[in-house]
């Protein structure tokens, strides 16, 4: 059983990809649940190491584990719904395994697991181009019962004016952040690579165009600094891999733009808010006035998950875009000060490193600085990339 948890671990994205695909086509087919308990299986394995009571190990689980005291305590205080408790356990607390993963991984179990992981999303992306764009009956219809579970009476928008590109996964931050790590593997590789690899080109293309289609704002703003970055170090090299992606991706999204102009007039406006400064606050604002009016507890915070999405079906407060803000509010100062020395430690670590580890720095800062915007760290099936990268840093 230990084995096939160990298994399942390593070849999360792949099976995921696949299990969605299959409740997607079969709706009400439990694999998605059955991966994820095969992976929480394996925590208390990886928990038993040895390399869990090394200094990095220590630290890790001091700071997991204060946060988790914390939150009881904030649960038993603030006398916070129970099955709020649970369900921010799971969000936050399952993907850390990854973490611990990578802490124990090889260099060869670390470079297959990213390889796997690559082929998963790519999976994703691949398939779920082809269903964007042929709408087949079936699955326009199971897409239109999820999205009506999200976001009720504005369904119709989502599906025709907005037209998110969504892959299976119902919601376009998969595709638009997952590509962050997509984009910055597949650079990395590219760069490397003797020969011109004219797959991974092609890939690489492919997952461009499902960013630019997810319509997901700070996700692009950082694939495009990353593929910037490889083309400046590609100019100083004088060797051009990167740049003729880039070039080709402009002529693409600038053809796609012409053809559809307008039917992506919608898409064209909500990216011109990166240029006008609006995607920063874009009606945010009010949410955190609303809720802050509410906010006694500076220290220790409102009590933990206690503000959001979930926390709205019990009538308690509601951020739903910026988790800095719903960490403060949650948690308080010294919550904050035992996450967010973790978070800072892992990019100074990811800088000091960038040369070795350059596919997990984007990754790290990027989804630190969605965490403005967005809520990317309680999106459990997207969120194990940022810690099995932060669990790479952490092990050298």
């Amino acid at each position: 059983m230990i084995k096939a948890s160990k298994w399942v671990t390593d070849n999360f994205y792949l099976l995921l990809s696949i299990a969605s695909l299959i409740a997607c086509r079969f709706p009400g087919v439990p694999f998605i649940p059955i991966i994820i308990i095969f992976v929480a299986m394996y925590a208390p394995v990886l928990l038993s190491k040895k390399v869990c009571l090394t200094n990095t190990g220590s630290i890790i689980l001091f700071l997991l584990g204060g946060y988790i005291v914390l939150s009881l305590i904030t649960y038993l205080i603030d006398s916070i719904p129970l099955s709020i408790f649970v369900n921010g356990l799971y969000c936050y607390v399952f993907p850390v395994i990854f973490f611990f993963l990578a802490l124990h991984f090889s260099d060869e179990e670390i470079e297959k697991f990213r390889k796997v992981t690559f082929y998963g999303l790519m999976l994703a992306y691949v398939i779920g181009m082809y269903l964007y764009f042929a709408e087949p009956e079936w699955y326009m219809t199971w897409k239109t019962s999820k999205l009506e579970g999200l976001f009720e009476d504005r369904t119709e928008n989502y599906l025709t004016a907005y037209r998110f590109f969504t892959s299976y996964f119902t919601h376009p931050y998969f595709v638009g952040y997952t590509a962050i790590w997509v984009v910055s593997y597949l650079c990395s590789k590219i760069s490397k690579a003797e020969k011109f690899p004219i797959l991974l080109f092609v890939m690489l293309i492919i997952t461009i165009f499902a960013e630019f289609l997810t319509q997901q704002r700070a996700s692009a703003v950082i694939v495009v600094a990353i593929l910037f970055w490889y083309t400046f170090k590609e100019i100083k090299k004088r060797k051009f891999r990167i740049t003729y992606i880039v070039f080709l991706a402009v002529l693409l999204v600038s053809y796609y733009i012409i053809k559809y102009y307008d039917e992506l007039e919608m898409l064209l406006t909500r990216y011109m808010t990166i240029l006008d400064g609006t995607i920063l606050n874009d009606g945010r604002e009010e949410q955190w006035h609303l809720v802050y009016k509410n906010f006694d507890n500076y220290i220790f915070g409102e009590g933990f998950n206690s503000v959001g999405h979930y926390a709205m079906n019990y009538g308690l407060p509601v951020i739903a875009d910026g988790e800095f803000y719903k960490d403060f509010y949650e948690y308080g100062i010294v919550g904050c000060l035992l996450l967010y020395s973790f978070f800072f430690k892992t990019i100074w670590i990811a800088f000091r490193k960038r040369k070795f580890y350059e596919i997990e720095l984007p990754v790290v800062i990027g989804f630190i600085a969605i965490k403005y915007g967005a809520n990317p760290f309680e999106m459990t099936n997207i969120i194990p990339l940022y810690w099995f990268s932060a669990g790479v840093l952490w092990r050298t």
